[in-house]
């Protein structure tokens, strides 16, 4: 045999053939497992929503949504028609038909989410004889948020025309927008709209946020990253397979695995264009299969399970791939998924599901998990936070999975347990109110009785209801029938009496011009024009009187004294006017969210007891 031939031999036996699939990545769109698009190198996923909890804002709950549900996920706020792709697939009625739930068109949430901050006062602009007006918003768009103020001309005719280039608004209908702003202050706007097969949407329309947000087919646009595809590849080496029973001249070696739920899978076994059958190498005994996982919720998805048997006949017994060691390979498929477990548990969520009325979703990885009411906690939803947490007859009000209780007459401290010994620090009850000895079950308690028309623990302020904006709107409100006054919980990063206070300093509100703002100026007007008007029929009557007695001195002296009153009283009315309508102030509001907890679980951080 020449030296020559001799390379070549020991070059074919030592040669692994390696076929690499590379990084490839695909969105759910592409894997037909929801509708959207591809946007360059990330992936636009449209999702049905969910109910949104409370305590959260609409920018925070939709942001908190892409990201639970989609790797690397945030809101898409798409701006406007470009950025809607029209790539092939979007046109495909195959795909159309089984993906889209309504045929040829969904319902999303679109690009910027509004509140109005503040409507200030108009204006006369003289030049072209109509109001100029602004308005000041905060506007959401994917994850960011900026305070922009719109400037705007009121036309007679009921019409609006902008003053500035007005950018944010100026891609859709400004004028419709401003009808809405005018009358909406301090409540969430979402725009919605009709997107079609073709990528065109229409019918643009605002929608209280909170209306949306309970409609089951609206969809919210995502935007996150693509899902890393199984990367394999294909190397040389003759083994036995199980399944087949034949030997095989290549297997598969797994690079890097699919990231779920989206990525395409590693294979289970060979690929039927890699099975080329080779000749048998190994003549040993072969020994045991490597043992299935013990433990169940690790026994899921496809398990790979192997065996060795040395090369040569008689030879001891080998554990590892190699030129004298060959490899049998068995693929177990396991009926349950690895993401019907929730994470790092043994719980099969998919079989046991949610107690409480919880709903599953997914995580970022996923795997499922339970979206729990406000009242449980646990895994599956199995916790009551308020079980046995408020002692006396308290109320417990969940708040984030935490309980908080509000205390009967005569009961304070975090769980009501503590009984009052005294009608307040002083002992007194105020307003004509009286201090009467109670006893509740085996606790004597002190307690005031008010008067009719006043409340709180001392009867220290009048009987409160909940209104509006009672809390600021950054609340919930709750009327304590007990003790005649309301009890603020507060949203999130807000605290105070009336949750006035966020990041410990207090809220600077403008005082605008309301309905009965308006009403109470007009009365005052009516009324000082009367006052007005009777002072001077009263000044004309002594002036005549005066001159038939032939006072002309005096005639002079009073009428400049009258000429210096009426003054007075049109200053003293025209500065009255001017505070009614331009003062700003620091208020501390004491209204609150219609949503009274007397309805319904509050969804909040802090709860903030008045009185």
């Amino acid at each position: 045999m020449s030296l020559g031939l001799i390379l070549v031999t020991l070059i074919c036996i030592n040669f692994t053939r390696q076929v690499s699939t590379g990084d490839t990545y695909r969105c759910p769109s592409e894997a037909k497992m929801a509708i959207g698009f591809k946007w360059g190198s990330q992936c636009v996923t449209f999702m049905l929503l969910q109910p949104m909890r409370v305590h959260e804002t609409p920018n925070e709950f939709l942001n908190k949504l892409c990201e639970a549900t989609f790797y690397g996920g945030r809101r898409y706020g798409f701006m406007n028609q470009d950025r809607i792709d029209r790539s092939k697939w979007w046109f495909d009625t195959k795909v159309i038909r089984k993906t889209w739930p309504h045929g040829n068109r969904i319902w999303p949430i679109g690009h910027f989410i509004f509140k109005i901050v503040a409507k200030n006062d108009c204006s006369w602009y003289w030049p072209r004889m109509t109001w100029s007006c602004s308005i000041e918003i905060d506007a959401h768009v994917e994850g960011g948020g900026f305070r922009y103020v719109y400037r705007y001309y009121d036309w007679p005719a009921d019409g609006y025309s902008r003053i500035d280039d007005g950018w944010l608004l100026a891609k859709y209908h400004p004028d419709d927008y401003v009808k809405w702003f005018l009358r909406q202050k301090g409540i969430w706007l979402c725009p919605v709209c009709t997107l079609n097969q073709n990528g065109d949407y229409a019918d643009y329309k605002l929608h209280h946020c909170s209306e949306v947000m309970t409609w089951s087919d609206y969809h919210v646009a995502c935007l996150h990253n693509a899902y890393r595809n199984c990367n394999y590849k294909m190397v040389e080496h003759c083994h036995f397979d199980e399944d087949d029973q034949k030997w095989y001249k290549y297997t598969v070696s797994i690079l890097s695995e699919a990231r779920s739920p989206y990525g395409i899978p590693c294979p289970t076994g060979i690929p039927k264009q890699w099975k080329r059958q080779c000749e048998k190498t190994c003549r040993g005994n072969w020994g045991k299969w490597s043992a299935e996982p013990s433990e169940e919720h690790l026994r899921c998805d496809t398990i790979t399970r192997e065996r060795f048997a040395p090369a040569e006949s008689g030879a001891a017994p080998c554990n590892k791939s190699g030129l004298t060691c060959c490899m049998a390979k068995k693929v177990t498929k396991y009926n349950d998924s690895c993401t019907d477990f929730a994470s790092n548990t043994t719980i099969n969520l998919k079989k046991q599901g949610c107690n409480n009325n919880g709903t599953i979703s997914r995580d970022s990885y996923g795997h499922l998990k339970c979206v729990c009411p406000d009242r449980y906690i646990g895994i599956q939803c199995e916790e009551d936070v308020c079980e046995g947490t408020c002692l006396n007859g308290g109320t417990c009000v969940p708040a984030r999975g935490k309980p908080h209780c509000f205390c009967r007459r005569g009961f304070t401290g975090s769980n009501c347990s503590e009984a009052l010994k005294s009608c307040g620090e002083s002992g007194t009850c105020q307003n004509g109110g009286t201090c009467e000895t109670l006893f509740i079950g085996a606790e004597e308690v002190k307690v005031c009785k008010c008067k009719d028309g006043y409340g709180g623990v001392t009867c220290e302020r009048e009987v409160q209801k909940c209104e509006d904006d009672s809390c600021n709107y950054n609340g919930v409100c709750r009327e304590n029938a007990e003790y005649g006054m309301i009890e603020c919980t507060c949203y999130q990063s807000y605290e105070g009496e009336y949750c006035d206070k966020k990041d410990g300093k207090l809220i600077e509100r403008l005082i605008n011009p309301t309905s009965s703002n308006v009403v109470n100026v007009v009365v005052g007007f009516v009324l000082g024009f009367l006052m007005l008007m009777l002072c001077f029929g009263g000044a004309a009557v002594h002036h005549r009187r005066r001159r038939r007695r032939g006072g002309h001195s005096y005639e002079s002296s009073y009428a400049s004294t009258f000429s210096t009153a009426i003054s007075s009283r049109a200053s003293t009315f025209s500065t009255a006017i001017s505070r009614a309508f331009g003062r700003k102030q620091t208020v501390k509001a004491k209204k609150a969210d219609t949503r009274s907890l007397a309805k319904g679980s509050s969804k909040a951080v802090g709860v903030s007891k008045v009185g």
